[in-house]
């Protein structure tokens, strides 16, 4: 990942939004940057990251990234999928939430 993150006029419009802060939109641009690879030629719109890699990204604790994922998730910016691997672990996934406008 490259070391900037593209902000567009969608991202300052999210401080319209009650409760979103640079913050929130920082870490949305990064999930969004690390979202969209190719993977057999088909743009893949989530992120595996966790959140000790996001936390690494921002220079930021684990918990901090817990509470900022947390507001995401609950102004439906971003969603989160949950799915065991064959050997048990739980993995998420974050996607891309409904109230994103492209």
């Amino acid at each position: 990942m490259s070391k900037f993150i593209k902000l567009t006029e969608k991202h300052f419009y999210l401080l319209e939004i009650e409760g979103i802060n640079y913050s929130h939109i920082i870490l949305l641009a990064i999930i969004e940057s690390l979202s969209g690879k190719k993977v057999n030629n088909i743009k893949q719109n989530y992120c595996w990251a966790s959140n000790k890699y996001l936390a690494k990204m921002m220079h930021t604790s684990e918990r901090n990234i817990q509470r900022l994922l947390k507001k995401l998730y609950e102004k439906n910016l971003i969603d989160k999928n949950f799915s065991r691997n064959f050997d048990g672990k739980t993995s998420r996934t974050i996607v891309r939430g409904d109230r994103i406008v492209v």
